[in-house]
């Protein structure tokens, strides 16, 4: 009674209920100076809006002149009304909807139509590309997947939250911080599909100069790194597992086992079996292919 059947396996209705969805997520949008929002009735959903740029903007406080990474979250019916201060308009966006989607937000403590600043906020428009991505996947459970980003990305924003607008930052925070931020997410999750021109976006920076600027904070360049990221975590899966040698390279973000096992023994000078073999306690099982 009341079950979601098919590709979402028996779901319960109460729980399908309480998923969060959207209608539209925006990351590195870009306006021309004279690009206005202006919707007195409000959109009929959340928003949440991140400004890398200072912006003019109304709150419930009224209008104001932000500085850099200042966010809103406006409810379904709150007016929204906001424009550059500067020659260009940049924000990164997602509407959200939910049955339980007021409660979390006023238990996260965020506040509404009102003025915050994250600090650090390089991780908005990163997990704000991931949402979007995985709403457009079509994957099986996306929709429960999308849901638990979300929530993710309200408790991340309660996290990082320094304050409201007296408490802006005096400005933005430095390239070299957020590469670095960059660079432990990478580390972190090496398997997943990253570049340097969407780095380079999310980062606000040209692809050349955040590959120039990465190679002189860490002495690599940004390939480099994520190659030895993949290879650091393929020699611990050897090392602690018994993945065979495709399984672990589809787990470090190779699609390629053969690409994956010459570049291994290239970098760390032995085969992936080699080092497996010689890593592993006695008795364990012989290793597949």
């Amino acid at each position: 009674m009341g079950r979601i059947s098919g590709n979402q396996a028996e779901i319960p209705a109460a729980l399908w209920r309480s998923v969060i969805g959207t209608t539209s997520i925006g990351v590195n949008a870009r306006h021309p100076r004279e690009f206005r929002i202006d919707r007195p009735q409000g959109s009929g959903d959340w928003v949440l809006i991140h400004f890398p740029t200072p912006m003019r903007l109304r709150d419930r406080h009224g209008i104001k002149e932000t500085h850099a990474d200042a966010c809103i979250l406006y409810a379904p019916d709150d007016p929204h009304w906001f424009q550059a201060a500067g020659s260009t308009l940049v924000n990164h966006y997602v509407h959200l909807h939910g049955a339980d989607l007021a409660e979390l937000i006023a238990r996260l403590g965020l506040p509404v139509n009102e003025v915050f600043y994250p600090r650090p906020a390089d991780f908005l428009p990163l997990q704000l590309e991931e949402l979007r991505n995985e709403w457009a996947s079509g994957d099986p459970h996306s929709a429960l997947v999308f849901s638990a980003m979300a929530v993710r990305l309200l408790a991340c924003l309660a996290r990082h939250m320094a304050g409201t607008d007296g408490d802006a930052p005096p400005r933005q925070d430095p390239v070299d911080e957020r590469l670095r931020w960059f660079r432990k997410r990478i580390q972190t999750h090496p398997h997943l599909v990253w570049s340097v021109s969407g780095l380079a976006r999310l980062a606000g920076l040209s692809p050349a100069y955040f590959s120039t600027t990465w190679r002189r904070q860490f002495g690599v360049s940004p390939q480099d790194d994520l190659i030895q990221a993949r290879l650091d975590r393929a020699c611990q899966l050897l090392a602690n597992s018994e993945l065979s040698i495709t399984r672990v390279a589809q787990a470090c973000g190779f699609a390629d086992p053969l690409y994956f096992s010459r570049l291994f023994r290239k970098r760390i000078g032995r085969s992936p079996r080699d080092f497996a073999r010689q890593l592993a306690p006695l008795g364990r099982p012989r290793r597949r292919h």
